[in-house]
């Protein structure tokens, strides 16, 4: 990667992070569109597409439930499609293999990534106890400033942990590709691969209903026996939505 692509994912790091802190809410944090723009900066818009999707599998289902800290997967998502593809410029191969040497880096790393936002959060304390008392003098404006540089902080320390790595990672990513043996490599393939579908799992757990579950088997089916690509079963549920809609509403 070149300076001014690392700066441009870093930027897009920091684009994605202010999201959902300033009220849009466009999902740009998570790792599919994340992993996506960043294919498009590093000039693999294809294989970002690719690797993105695995990554957005392996992170589904990761929330914040109480006081638990969830991996970081706006980290994870750029900083693994940024590295995946760097493999694959480096020392070739598909995608699968590129995800299958970063996914076993990028998880831990991204933990690790969650705990910066929690320091970041318990700085944060200082200004908004300073925001309590320009509420009770009534000073909006100071209060405002307040809430958008701490918007442009958060975001600043959210892209520390990945401009470093987008530095360090490829070296240390290619290091590994040379030292690990083939059988190794092949497990971890299979790894990646499994790890993707515990994170679909735990989506179809999360939002599993009697009602839905044979468009699943309907979808499943068009995939492994009639071979249908991704688009097609898209176009056939969207035409299945529309029909079904039709005659619900026709009815009502």
């Amino acid at each position: 990667m070149t300076p001014t692509q690392i700066l441009l994912i870093s930027l897009w790091h920091m684009i994605a992070n202010m999201d959902r802190r300033i009220g849009l809410a466009y999902m740009l944090r998570y790792p599919l569109i994340s992993g996506i723009v960043v294919g498009l900066i590093l000039g693999y818009p294809v294989e970002g597409a690719m690797i993105a999707a695995t990554l957005a599998l392996a992170y589904f289902g990761i929330i914040n439930v109480g006081g638990s800290v969830p991996p970081d997967f706006l980290f994870g998502g750029t900083a693994g499609t940024a590295l995946s593809i760097e493999m694959l410029s480096l020392v070739g191969g598909d995608a699968s293999t590129a995800i299958a040497v970063i996914l076993p880096l990028i998880i831990p790393l991204s933990v690790l990534s969650a705990q910066v936002w929690m320091f970041s959060h318990a700085i944060s304390v200082v200004p908004l106890h300073m925001a309590d008392k320009w509420a009770l003098n009534l000073e909006t404006g100071k209060m405002a400033m307040a809430n958008a540089l701490m918007v442009v902080f958060y975001a600043l320390i959210g892209v520390a942990p990945l401009t470093l790595m987008l530095f360090v990672g490829p070296t240390v990513a290619a290091t590994a590709l040379q030292v690990i043996p083939s059988w190794l490599m092949a497990g971890l393939a299979v790894g990646a691969r499994v790890l993707s579908m515990v994170g679909l799992g735990i989506l179809l757990s999360l939002q599993y209903k009697h009602s839905t579950v044979g468009f699943f088997l309907l979808g499943f089916f068009f995939a492994a026996y009639l071979g249908v690509s991704m688009i097609g079963i898209t176009i056939i549920a969207a035409t299945l939505i529309g029909v079904i809609y039709y005659v619900t509403t026709e009815r009502g």
